[in-house]
């Protein structure tokens, strides 16, 4: 099934539905889902998109891990936490894939 999803998400990428946006807006894939879909690419605008993007979302993540870093030291602690306060566990996703009861991947 992953297979499946994976190269349907490829092959409407760059579609008029505007699934890239909405692909940049999310969490992306997990590492070994992206590495999964890049050896199903088949073209060089899909690849390129799809890399853009992940790497987009990543920035994103790490941006969010380090503010979750800095709130996390106790001269800040009284900032109050955004959406950096589950970045820790959105990476622990990003590089291993989602525990099957979260359904993310």
């Amino acid at each position: 099934m992953e297979g499946i999803y994976l190269r349907t998400l490829l092959s409407n990428l760059l579609g008029e539905d505007d699934l890239l946006a909405a692909y940049e807006a999310s969490d992306g894939l997990c590492l070994p889902h992206f590495h999964q879909a890049l050896t199903l690419v088949r073209s060089r605008n899909i690849f390129e998109a799809l890399v853009s993007a992940q790497h987009a979302i990543w920035e994103r993540l790490v941006t969010h891990l380090s503010e979750f870093v800095r709130k996390s030291d106790h001269r800040f602690r009284g900032e109050p936490w955004g959406e950096e306060s589950d970045a820790w566990l959105r990476a622990i996703a990003a590089l291993a894939g989602a525990r099957p009861d979260q359904g993310q991947s």
